[in-house]
């Protein structure tokens, strides 16, 4: 494992991407994590399967023939999950069903919405969770039960910090409860303590879906 190159990736960071991102990451830095934000009570969230409200869509399986939207192609929620869900489904991308990969996630429900695509994921509380008007959109869709859980990473470490400091910055993230603060950070509850390995399904996830469509390739 390499040392980070970029001076500010030694540094506590705050990722506000994908948990994906963050175990790519890892394979260039010595990096840590230590707190996930903590939104509705949980440091997780759910990768959502929906649909327009008028579809008898209910299950990835039912996506074959359909056209599928997802975010960015390298989210957790919103590509990887649901890509793994599809797998398991026994649908394969390009053969099964045709995707489009629209960016962030208010995208993927305003496309479901305009009736640009017939079943897409999302993570849950998307759209609507920092913008009222956005959910009047997502009032267009009709969330459904095939879902999958995801771990929330927020916040890691180099570990090159000396072991006291570590300790500081930890619990300045684990202690915080300045309701103010914490409104700006899409209104958490807080942060929780988590470790490396509560990414470990999320790395499952990664693994599998790459795996499967490097074999998907070699096929054609």
């Amino acid at each position: 494992m390499r040392r980070c190159s970029n001076p500010s990736a030694r540094d506590t960071f705050n990722s506000r991407s994908s948990a994906r991102r963050f175990i790519s990451g890892q394979s260039l830095c010595q990096i840590e994590p230590f707190a996930a934000l903590i939104t509705n009570g949980k440091p997780t969230y759910f990768s959502v399967l929906i649909t327009n409200a008028t579809s008898p869509i209910k299950d990835a399986k039912e996506a074959k023939g359909k056209k599928v939207i997802l975010g960015d192609i390298n989210s957790t929620g919103s590509s990887y999950a649901p890509r793994a869900m599809l797998f398991d489904a026994g649908l394969s991308a390009g053969k099964d069903y045709e995707v489009s990969y629209v960016g962030k996630h208010d995208a993927v429900a305003l496309n479901i919405a305009n009736g640009n695509g017939d079943v897409g994921w999302l993570e849950q509380g998307i759209p609507g969770r920092d913008d009222p008007e956005k959910a009047d959109r997502r009032q267009q869709n009709q969330n459904h039960c095939h879902v999958r859980r995801i771990d929330r990473i927020s916040v890691g470490r180099s570990i090159e910090f000396e072991a006291r400091t570590a300790r500081k910055i930890k619990h300045a993230f684990w202690d915080l409860k300045d309701k103010e603060i914490l409104k700006n950070l899409k209104n958490a509850d807080g942060y929780a303590p988590v470790t490396d390995a509560s990414y470990e399904g999320v790395r499952k996830v990664v693994e599998k879906v790459d795996k499967m469509e490097a074999a998907v390739k070699a096929e054609k």
